[in-house]
């Protein structure tokens, strides 16, 4: 099966656990924000999807109900202007989103929330359902597309997938109490997590975080 075709397949199987096991959890869901191709420089992977079940049902379901299943053409973080987009253009990858134009994006739980303590409101159940159902898809992914590194967005991302994962970091850059970049240890390919992009980050902090990042991901 080609990567697209699997990709296609992906989307398929998280629409009819959605609609079998959780249609009453009206956000929906996303899985991809761009083209999806194997051996990608980057595989980048966010905490959730945002927004509100209007979104989904204007932007995504009539597709998906008539079977259109295939990821969308372009990268939204190439030519999307909300924060997370802009500032890994102008402040994460800095001079270098030619990565961006090589990477694949998706999310650790395919499942639509407002924010994290609306998601993390749901009874228990039904969330650990589903970000099990995410997290098994992910490593699915992981394997599937092969990437030359993982880039996780945010720290909570970053627990989330480290302890499904089963993998030790090293945290190399840090601000007073915070975590601003840490990385995966004897893990194949190597995940990297930064602090999430919408986070309020001084300048000085950002072009730290890119001293370490950078060489990673292009080493």
């Amino acid at each position: 099966m080609s990567v697209e075709k699997w990709a296609e397949s992906l989307e398929e199987d998280v629409f009819n656990y959605w609609k079998q096991n959780h249609q009453d959890w009206k956000g929906g869901f996303r899985v991809f924000y761009g083209p999806v191709f194997a051996k990608p420089e980057l595989l980048i992977l966010g905490y959730q999807p945002g927004g509100d079940p209007e979104d989904f049902e204007r932007d995504h379901l009539d597709r998906l109900s008539n079977g259109d299943f295939s990821p969308p053409e372009r990268h939204e973080y190439l030519t999307s202007d909300y924060t997370i987009a802009r500032r890994m253009r102008r402040k994460v990858l800095k001079d270098h989103n030619e990565l961006l134009a090589e990477s694949v994006k998706s999310n650790a739980i395919f499942f639509r929330a407002k924010d994290i303590d609306r998601w993390k409101g749901i009874p228990g159940s039904k969330r650990r359902d589903m970000e099990e159902f995410s997290l098994d898809k992910v490593e699915e992914m992981v394997e599937r597309l092969n990437p030359k590194s993982v880039l996780v967005e945010g720290m909570a991302t970053w627990d989330l997938l480290r302890s499904h994962l089963g993998f030790d970091d090293e945290c190399k850059v840090r601000r007073t109490n915070a975590r601003l970049l840490c990385v995966s240890k004897n893990k194949d390919p190597i995940f990297t997590g930064i602090i999430h992009p919408s986070t309020r980050v001084s300048d000085e902090n950002w072009a730290r975080v890119r001293s370490e990042l950078l060489p990673l991901l292009k080493g």
